[in-house]
């Protein structure tokens, strides 16, 4: 399928979540925690499993930056796209 990439958010950072972007980061997935569309019983737990991810297994980012960077990715493949069909 050519999918290399996965972004993870849901409930609860810690187990749910955390399982599964450590799950996927093992099988070779470049994985993206949302931190803010993510949350656990409480705040500490919640950062911490956020950092332990973003040390050992793969990346942190807002919603904000998430949407950035699709944004910026989006642009960049319609101009190449554009530019192969001249």
């Amino acid at each position: 399928m050519g999918i290399t990439s996965l972004v993870v958010c849901a409930l609860t950072t810690a187990v749910c979540v955390g399982l599964t972007a450590r799950q996927t980061a093992d099988r070779g997935f470049r994985v993206v925690m949302v931190s803010d569309a993510c949350t656990e019983l409480s705040q500490e737990m919640h950062d911490a499993a956020l950092l332990s991810f973003s040390i050992f297994f793969g990346q942190i980012r807002s919603t904000q930056e998430l949407t950035d960077f699709l944004i910026s990715a989006n642009s960049k493949t319609a101009a190449v796209e554009a530019g192969a069909s001249k």
